[in-house]
């Protein structure tokens, strides 16, 4: 009888020990289970942020190409209208006499005025 207690003992003891230690373990592994959803999480975070960045590079890409027909058209006005104003001394002779060709001028000068505001680099604004 002495050694089925002694048995039992052994196994009381291995099984307290036993609950003993996957209860020190539980908090640890509990901890490295929150770790992985919150890293899983994360990623999808920053692969849903990246995916976002990317699109928004591409629409701006692609409003830059769409702005550079503008301003290449803008800059040829803008280069026609100073050659004509300092090449043309006729020009210039007229733009003193005609009121029709001065309103025309002021009108060509303020709507290239007004779109190098929409369409030039802040730089050049600033310039």
């Amino acid at each position: 009888m002495e050694i089925v207690v002694t048995i039992l003992q052994g196994i009381l003891i291995f099984s307290v020990w036993f609950v003993y230690s996957y209860l020190k373990k539980l908090p640890e592994q509990v901890h490295a289970k929150n770790l992985k959803a919150f890293e899983l999480d994360l990623n999808k975070q920053l692969e849903t942020f990246k995916s976002d960045l990317t699109t928004d590079l591409e629409l701006l890409k692609i409003n830059e190409s769409q702005l550079h027909i503008h301003k290449t058209q803008e800059f040829t006005n803008l280069i026609e209208i100073f050659i004509l104003s300092l090449s043309d001394p006729d020009y210039t002779d007229r733009l003193n006499v005609d009121p029709e060709l001065r309103k025309e001028h002021h009108r060509k000068m303020t709507d290239l005025g007004t779109k190098l505001f929409l369409f030039a680099s802040d730089e050049t604004v600033k310039k």
